[in-house]
């Protein structure tokens, strides 16, 4: 069947698959890291909390400065090299980090990993640029799905392996993971090369250009917040099973299957929900996936219990799971596709400095206050984001693919 359906058909089922891969063996370790801290001697309440937001937010510091660089080669020569490239680093560093001595070690290869890979702004950018513009939100939300898909299988597989076999175990065969997606990349996918008459001369210059325009500022800052929003709770998930479950034993098993489940709904979200952005005005879908979340985040501040919370988690999940797609369609409908890398770059430099900042600001809070006070900064700021979506709604001229197809 592949053979026979349409070139960008094929390839985005081929990259969705290759992008699995690469999700799911990075999960087979990421989310344990507090766990693989505490093996690695880190011991105290503060160090772990402060240790964790290091590590958590180490790649986004190199993703943020290496962004616009990836994407503007990828333009300029090959968004499959980019592609290739990342998948390749990925394996290795991860492999890498099931070697760490010690927390330094650990840091050190997190920030690495943000300069030589980024799999997800790779695989947008190649999506974004062979897929008809009538078929954008649907590509680009489907392409999203395998990110959560990815995060499912990872997430509980690399729960019970963790737990079973020990955590560097986790790392080296998540670095095996990718490096079958990485092998699927290199072999499958076919590039249509771009004719030199349709590269500008200055690709970063006029990729600039369009970006500074109004509408790509407030979508540039919006996921900005958004991605503040989604790296918030995520990376001090471990600890917070293991204060509601009283300790370490059985929290790995737990804190995967919880990722796991919220993955699955993430990725209903993305191919139910966001599948609604190419028909209907993606600003009244935008409020109501962001008004569903914040009022949703008020039920998780008085949470007790770990059923309670997965549950209340998961919905809060869905529906905020389903934003980032609608806003990186919104970007690629919007963009020249011979610029698209460039621009997705450009775009996720900033983004980048929201998964930057939310584990920095996450280690204040849970270290001064509390991980309990990281719910009612979790609802402080999916309050900022609607306050700022609502103020330049009125604002903003959007373009006509705003507004739906209706």
């Amino acid at each position: 069947m592949l053979f026979v359906m349409d070139t960008w058909k094929r390839n985005l089922y081929i990259i969705w698959l290759a992008q699995i891969f690469s999700i799911a063996g990075f999960q087979f370790g990421i989310p344990f890291i507090p766990f693989f801290l505490q093996e690695l001697g880190i011991s105290g309440d503060e160090q772990i909390k402060f240790w964790t937001g290091i590590t958590a937010a180490g790649p986004s510091l190199g993703l943020a400065i290496m962004a616009p660089v990836w994407g503007y080669l990828a333009d300029r020569f090959s968004k499959k090299a980019m592609m290739v490239r990342a998948m390749f680093s990925a394996a290795v560093i991860l492999s890498l980090m099931g070697l760490s001595v010690n927390a330094y070690m650990l840091a050190s290869l997190r920030v690495l990993q943000g300069f030589l890979t980024g799999t997800v702004s790779a695989a947008l950018a190649m999506v974004a640029a062979m897929t008809p513009r009538e078929k954008q939100a649907y590509a680009l939300g489907f392409i999203s799905s395998a990110t959560f898909i990815g995060n499912t299988l990872g997430q509980a597989a690399g729960g019970f392996t963790a737990g079973y076999f020990g955590y560097r175990f986790s790392f080296l065969i998540g670095g095996l993971i990718i490096f079958s997606g990485f092998c699927l990349m290199l072999l499958a996918v076919k590039e249509k090369k771009t004719l030199p008459a349709l590269i500008p001369q200055n690709i970063l210059k006029e990729a600039v250009k369009i970006v500074r325009q109004p509408l790509f500022l407030i979508l540039i800052l919006f996921l900005f917040l958004i991605r503040m929003v989604r790296m918030t709770l995520p990376p001090y998930l471990p600890l917070l099973v293991q204060d509601m479950i009283g300790g370490v034993r059985g929290a790995p098993q737990a804190t995967g299957i919880i990722l796991a489940v919220t993955s699955i709904a993430v990725a209903l979200s993305g191919l139910t929900i966001v599948r609604l952005a190419d028909r209907l005005n993606k600003w009244t879908l935008l409020f109501l996936m962001l008004g569903t979340g914040f009022l949703g985040s008020f039920f998780l501040i008085p949470v007790n219990n770990i059923f309670s919370f997965s549950i209340v988690f998961i919905i809060i999940s869905f529906f905020i799971g389903g934003i980032e797609p609608v806003i990186n369609s919104s970007i690629s409908t919007s963009s020249p596709a011979a610029l698209r890398g460039t621009i997705f770059g450009l775009t996720g430099q900033f983004g980048s400095l929201g998964w930057f900042f939310a584990p920095l600001a996450g280690s204040f809070v849970s270290i001064n206050f509390g991980c309990r006070y990281l719910f009612y900064f979790f609802s402080i700021l999916l309050f900022i984001s609607l306050v700022f979506l609502f103020i330049f709604k009125k604002t903003i001229k959007a373009p006509a693919c705003f507004y739906g197809h209706n």
